[in-house]
């Protein structure tokens, strides 16, 4: 619903609204921008993380964490006015050289266009999520019932004799399969016997019996539930009741919508039917998942053609063709939905190698996705494609006959696993092709035809859906390749490791710098005096939306997971019309495949500590912002107000609240922790050999990108002190207590820099669990400016800095550590080689035997963690004075501070135990082994006073052992 500008008095509103309207106003906007008005709002709300209603709303006259500020708004209309400048130039970025890097979030805040299309692959990405989730759950509960129905697993038949028979049909069926193939009678017949045989006895039997129910069984109930309804549709009554069973009728008849019981009514029809008591709860959940799934591919359908109209829309060439898609459309609903009057529920992959369902559909609506958007350049016209489909949906009808017994798989869970999964996998793919044709729709009613920067955009957007449908993906070998090194680097780099996830749980600090300490606390009181979470699960919504880690960050970083079951497809055909069946892959290829997956599951376990820290952190994140935005809400007699007048009939005001802010606590839980998803990757992080070397910098960039905001927003706040406090127009007061910008750096600058400092001075540690990388990055730049490399001793301490690694093998991630780990390892580089040893590239970290021996670097090749505890924290505990405690510590990067720098712990506390020893209680042993140590004097020290070249002399004597 609209909002009526004029009854907003807010001046910070009026401010909005005001600069956007003097933006779409100028000159270079209208020659460009041909939606001004939806470009603004859709960068307004790429930004404030709510829709643009709710933040005008929202604001209050003075301080909010909700709404504008005088600042915020200033800030953003500095950005419409770059955004403007960039499409006149025709660039993304200020720098061209920039502009492969810039993340999701990057984008989504420079150009409306990009933020509309990541927004709805999120979309299409978190439904694909949610729906995928439900039918798991589903399925596993089928499972779990027939199991329990049949005595599987705990009681007749153990866990180990039931996988074990599941695992023989699957060999059987093969051989069964390879008989039809080789067209040999004997082998045929002798190949069905063994398999009729062994389906007819043992587990299997439990699961070939439940097919049997909702093939024979099943469509009994379902043909009462629909004879019932023809008898009301022909009935003499004149009612409602009766034109709405006509109309079902209608629709049962053209497969538009499925016969369906409702949950009153199963039992009696199951009972009807002669459905086993035992089995009634699993017919039940299999006719209601199946019911989704078949829902799935009908809207996938849809989708699918809507998609290929827009393509040719307005082209007087394919008149004919559109018609020919609706017509197609009905034909594809009406045969492949099943009316279980003649069909039975179970999908049918017949043995005839053509005639499996979705092989047959995909493959042409794969035809229809890849045409060329100038329908020039495509192998196969839309027509042809056509009909195609439309003589394969006929001879797919066919296929599903039941006429012979065995012209179809009997394996349960794994034909039902994979129809599931296709039809999910369709349907995703079908609204990821309608979400690319609506963001190129969306780019030509936004920009000027022949604008440089719209022809920019359409690349980008090429390149970003490109990553979710896998154009831009390795196959095959080399695919299985990158991933085992993934999972591997992962493993070795923050596997079991404390380090990670304590350095993981510091990013909680983002809530503190986004936020700020005062609202943390009063969205906490309010969530808990006010119950409202009670009713509304959040954890599930994270887990729907795919915001909680299944692996860890740096896991989906590297797309290190384990794939879904593969498809049931006991046999292809190659690109020579060889068929190969999927026990006789090339050798190695099978033996690369098993060593992934063991590699990535292990990568899995490791991070087991990193992703529950991460998903704490998360949790925390969404119900701040859950309780700040419903506080705001009810303060606001305005926004009441609203929702009110958008509550329909089912709905309520209450509904409306949680749906807003189910929304915001989504949005920043991607703003303070990141999206790692493909699509949002910068695109040198995505594409080519950057998604595999710069798999571990989309972090640090993100992270980049949050400071920038938080500093623009700050910028705008300073912009308003002097045009409207040193001006005297407002009071410098109430200028501070709107300034959210410089409240959210003052935060930063605290928990970034100012705490860690104070912290490291009072207890005389350094740590780098706080880490900032805007920070890291200024200081690398830094060191290599003002490094002498004509001295050997400051090169030295620029490679500490780069952890011995050089500037390549640190900057480049740990891609490519991993890489020189094995090369090393397997001795096919020379680690030792004074030429590798250099600031670029520095293999000492592989080669110090001084510090390490070699069965401590065996096990550190493996992870980085066992290395360091064989190392320093084993040997650290058993030794006096130190203890598990300190190996604990130093675990968690809390080191003993240099000599030469100052702290509370050396200058402060130890005079006072020298003057008042009996007063503080601390271990003498320990106080006086780490304090005298402590006051050592050091060698600049030792040698001070004497001239700067006497004492460099004395020291290099005393470093070669001279002196």
């Amino acid at each position: 619903m609209p909002i009526d500008c004029n009854d907003i008095k807010n001046k910070k509103t009026k401010q909005l609204i005001d600069g956007i309207e003097s933006w779409v106003n100028r000159e270079d906007v209208i020659k460009n921008i041909q939606a001004p008005y939806e470009a603004a709002i859709s960068m307004f709300e790429a930004r404030a993380q709510i829709p643009i209603e709710a933040s005008v709303l929202l604001t209050k006259e003075q301080g909010s964490n909700i709404g504008l500020t005088a600042g915020s708004t200033d800030a953003f209309l500095k950005d419409l006015d770059k955004f403007a400048d960039r499409v006149s130039k025709g660039k993304l970025n200020a720098f061209n050289a920039f502009e492969g890097f810039m993340t999701g979030t990057w984008l989504s805040k420079n150009d409306p266009v990009l933020s509309e299309t990541i927004n709805n692959i999120r979309g299409v990405m978190e439904s694909d999520n949610k729906r995928q989730n439900k039918l798991d759950t589903s399925f596993s509960n089928v499972i779990r019932k027939i199991r329990v129905a049949g005595q599987l697993g705990e009681g007749q038949y153990s866990e180990k004799e039931v996988n074990k028979a599941l695992k023989q049909h699957r060999k059987l069926e093969l051989e069964y399969t390879k008989a039809l193939d080789s067209g040999d009678i004997t082998k045929k017949d002798n190949a069905r016997a063994a398999l009729k045989s062994f389906e007819l006895k043992g587990p299997t039997k439990s699961f070939v019996d439940f097919i049997k129910i909702v093939e024979d069984v099943m469509p009994k109930a379902i043909q009462a539930k629909y004879n019932n309804e023809v008898l009301l549709a022909e009935s003499n009554l004149n009612s409602k009741e009766k034109r709405d069973a006509k109309k079902r009728i209608k629709e049962y008849d053209s497969g538009e919508k499925l016969v369906r019981i409702n949950k009153d009514e199963y039992f009696t029809y199951l009972r009807e039917a002669g459905v086993p008591e035992n089995l009634m709860g699993a017919v039940k959940d299999y006719n209601d998942m199946m019911t989704d799934s078949y829902k799935d591919l009908r809207n996938g359908i849809k989708k699918v053609v809507d998609s290929t109209v827009k393509r040719i829309e307005g082209r007087p060439e394919f008149r004919g063709t559109t018609e020919s898609l609706k017509n197609l459309e009905e034909k594809l609903i009406s045969e492949l939905m099943p009316k279980y009057k003649d069909d039975g529920y179970f999908p049918h992959f017949v043995r005839d190698l053509n005639a499996t369902m979705m092989d047959g559909l995909m493959k042409n609506i794969d035809d229809l996705n890849t045409s060329d958007l100038d329908l020039v350049n495509q192998k196969r016209s839309i027509d042809d494609i056509i009909d195609d489909m439309n003589f394969w949906v006929t001879e797919h009808a066919k296929s599903r006959s039941k006429d012979s017994d065995y012209e179809y798989s009997k394996n349960f869970i794994d034909v039902v696993n994979t129809y599931l999964n296709n039809v999910s996998k369709f349907n995703t793919t079908a609204f990821l092709t309608d979400s690319y044709m609506n963001a190129l729709n969306h780019a030509r009613k936004t920009y000027t035809k022949d604008s440089d920067y719209s022809n920019k955009v359409v690349e980008m957007i090429n390149s970003i859906h490109g990553s979710v449908n896998g154009t831009s993906k390795e196959q095959g070998s080399i695919d299985l390749i990158k991933r085992t090194l993934l999972a591997y680097q992962f493993t070795n780099k923050l596997g079991f490791s404390l380090r990670s996830a304590a350095r993981n749980s510091t990013q909680y600090l983002m809530n503190y710098a986004t936020f700020g300490r005062s609202a943390i606390k009063q969205a906490n009181k309010f969530i808990e005096e006010n119950n409202i979470l009670d009713k509304f699960n959040l954890e599930a919504e994270l887990k729907d939306a795919n915001l909680l880690m299944d692996t860890s960050e740096a896991a989906l970083e590297s797309e290190v997971k384990i794939e879904s079951s593969s498809p049931y497809k006991i046999r292809k055909m190659d690109e020579n019309g060889k068929i190969i069946y999927t026990n006789e892959e090339n050798f190695a290829y099978k033996g690369l495949k098993l060593f992934s997956r063991g590699a990535s599951k292990l990568a899995q376990k490791s991070s087991y500590l990193h992703r529950t820290i991460e998903n704490v952190n998360r949790k925390m994140t969404a119900k701040i912002a859950f309780g700040s935005i419903y506080k705001s809400m009810d303060e606001s007699p305005e926004f009441i107000k609203f929702l009110e007048s958008k509550v329909s009939d089912k709905g309520s005001v209450e509904s409306q609240k949680k749906k807003y802010a189910q929304a915001y606590a989504k949005n920043m839980v991607l703003l303070n922790h990141f999206d790692y998803n493909s699509y949002a990757k910068a695109k040198n992080l995505r594409e080519g050999i950057g998604q595999f070397v710069f798999q571990f910098q989309h972090y640090g960039m993100e992270f980049l990108e949050r400071n920038y905001s938080i500093l623009k927003e700050g910028s705008g706040d300073a912009r308003v002190l002097w045009n409207n406090v040193v001006k005297g127009n407002d009071k410098f007061s109430q200028w501070l207590q709107d300034a959210r910008g410089v409240h959210r750096s003052m935060n930063m600058f605290t928990a970034y820099f100012m705490a860690p400092a104070l912290i490291s001075y009072l207890t005389g540690l350094n740590q780098t669990l706080v880490e900032h990388t805007g920070k890291e990055l200024i200081e690398d730049i830094v060191n290599l400016f003002t490094t002498d490399f004509d001295d050997e001793d400051s090169i030295k301490e620029l490679n500490k800095n780069f952890y011995g690694k050089g500037i390549v093998g640190s900057k480049l991630g740990p891609t490519f550590g991993t890489m020189l780990d094995i090369a090393v390892a397997s001795e096919l580089v020379n680690a030792d080689n004074e030429y590798l040893d250099n600031i670029m590239l520095n293999t000492g970290d592989f080669v110090n035997n001084d510090n390490t021996d070699i069965v401590a670097r065996n096990v550190r090749f493996f992870n980085q963690f066992a290395g360091r505890a064989i190392d320093r924290y084993i040997p650290m505990a058993i030794k006096n004075p130190y203890s598990i405690t300190t190996a604990i510590g130093q675990e968690l990067t809390l080191y003993p501070k240099k000599k030469s720098e100052q702290s509370f712990m050396r200058d402060v506390v130890p005079p006072l135990l020298k003057d008042y020893p009996s007063e503080l209680p601390f271990n003498n042993e320990v106080r006086n082994y780490y304090f005298d140590r402590l006051q050592k004097k050091t060698k600049k020290k030792k040698y001070k006073g004497l001239p700067i070249g006497i004492q460099n002399s004395l020291r290099e004597l005393e470093r070669t052992g001279k002196r």
